[in-house]
């Protein structure tokens, strides 16, 4: 772990950004990809556009809603919960 009197915490801000930037990308690239593949599938502008504004209401919302969770329980219950939620989605998106 670098600490903030490490030789070289301009080293580890390049890293943070260079994640974030790589982060967006994926972001992106997935928004865009998605897009194309639902118009691939014969969906209609308006299925399209439903799905874009889901997913950016869940990119703020759910942030927001674990931050603030965080803030009042601490981090285990907020890190159980998110990882219960992705088994669950796991468990439901499967293939039969």
């Amino acid at each position: 772990m670098v600490s903030p009197a490490s030789p070289h915490p301009a080293l580890l801000l390049a890293l943070v950004v260079a994640l974030s930037i790589l982060l967006h990308l994926a972001f992106a690239g997935n928004r865009v990809a998605l897009s194309l593949f639902a118009i691939n599938l014969g969906a209609s502008p308006f299925t399209i556009g439903v799905r874009t504004l889901l997913v950016s209401i869940s990119q703020t919302t759910i942030p927001l809603l674990f931050g603030a969770l965080g803030a009042v329980l601490g981090m285990m219950p907020v890190f159980w919960t998110m990882a219960a939620l992705l088994v669950g989605g796991g468990y439901v998106l499967r293939k039969p």
